[in-house]
């Protein structure tokens, strides 16, 4: 395999398993254990990815968010702004689901 399939593959590969383990609700420690990992790769390319994504402007989700409040008269329910400028709104309870599985796709 040449360097650079290679290099593509084994990025693949652990992005894969870092988009597993965001979605598994376990430690690091805990999914690279049940999934025989090595801890300390794991945490390297998790950094990397996470480096990636800030250079490209996809700044990761720490978890909290600002929020403001809508003015009287605009739209019902919950907005959305993410990181990056996009602003989803008219969440309500009809839409929830939909809404959660695009946040977990981005």
């Amino acid at each position: 395999m040449a360097t650079i399939e290679k290099s593509e593959h084994l990025s693949r590969y652990w992005h894969e398993q870092i988009t597993a383990w965001e979605h598994s609700g376990k430690s690091q420690k805990a999914f690279c254990e049940q999934h025989d990992l090595n801890y300390h790769r794991f945490g390297y390319w998790r950094r990397k990815f996470v480096e990636q994504a800030q250079e490209y402007g996809d700044t990761p989700c720490s978890g909290f968010v600002p929020v403001q409040r809508s003015h009287p008269g605009s739209i019902s329910g919950l907005s959305l702004r993410l990181p990056n400028g996009v602003l989803i709104q008219g969440i309500d309870q009809n839409n929830l689901a939909v809404v959660s599985q695009l946040l977990r796709q981005l």
